[in-house]
């Protein structure tokens, strides 16, 4: 699919707003985000995905870009985590990337945001699927279920099952699950920021997956943000996957493309 029409401006200030979006989400509960030289950061010390915590925004004069990507490391390190990520985005200074690859970075993915702009493409919901906001009860299997569904460790599952728990206790946050056979098969997750909500997580069990539970559950994620009154439901998928036209058939559109950058901490 085409991405939107968008000239680089609206592109830049889109992005601008998206990312203080997605830094708001990640300080949950004991994140902190802030401006380090002209970086936005934000860092979770709870979340052990190395996507928790990030840089973006890197935009004006070369030389304190430059400056400021050899310095994040040593944030990185304070912080107590091992690899520093770096978003270049249309809210970034244009000599990002190759400033990044010249300072030690490296390109470790490629994603796309995209914006629903056909919410009539969202499903209410199909025969045999069971689709509603995730009781109390069953908020303790959230952690395992998404490191099941992502091949992460039981770790990971159990340090994510402590994030979620402190995204759960915030009004601005939301989680529906999907049952099969009464037991919780997947979950999608949310996050309302002002007059924007971003579609954040989407976990199916494997042994539960082509029952088309991750088309029920991404509606009923994007139809309650637009309830609670966003004006732009968005999300951040792998560039050109299959998860790109997933959300495509779903009303979803590409907006722009980022570059995700990682530098191992020493």
């Amino acid at each position: 699919m085409p991405p939107l029409d968008l000239d680089d401006h609206r592109k830049s200030g889109l992005a601008a707003t998206l990312e203080e979006a997605a830094r708001a989400l990640a300080a949950v509960r004991y994140g902190a985000a802030f401006r380090f030289g002209l970086a936005h950061v934000v860092l979770n010390p709870d979340n052990p995905l190395a996507t928790g915590s990030f840089a973006s925004g890197l935009e004006g004069d070369l030389g304190t870009v430059e400056r400021t990507l050899l310095a994040l490391p040593l944030v990185w390190r304070e912080a107590g985590r091992h690899q520093v990520v770096l978003v270049s985005s249309p809210s970034s200074a244009p000599e990002l990337d190759l400033l990044a690859e010249e300072c030690g970075y490296e390109a470790a993915e490629e994603t796309t945001t995209m914006l629903l702009t056909d919410p009539r493409q969202l499903v209410e919901g199909e025969p045999g699927i069971l689709v509603r906001p995730l009781p109390e009860d069953d908020e303790p299997l959230v952690g395992a279920l998404m490191a099941r569904a992502h091949d992460w460790s039981t770790t990971v599952g159990r340090r994510l099952q402590v994030v979620q728990g402190h995204r759960l206790d915030d009004p601005r946050h939301l989680a529906m699950g999907a049952w099969e056979n009464g037991t919780l098969a997947g979950v999608a997750t949310g996050f309302l920021h002002g007059a924007t909500g971003q579609v954040a997580l989407v976990a199916v069990d494997k042994s539960a997956r082509r029952h088309r539970l991750g088309r029920a559950l991404v509606s009923g994620v994007a139809a309650t943000l637009l309830q609670r009154g966003a004006r732009l439901v968005w999300l951040s998928t792998e560039a050109g996957g299959i998860t790109e036209r997933f959300f495509a058939g779903l009303g979803f559109e590409p907006a722009y493309d980022a570059v995700v950058f990682t530098q191992p901490v020493d």
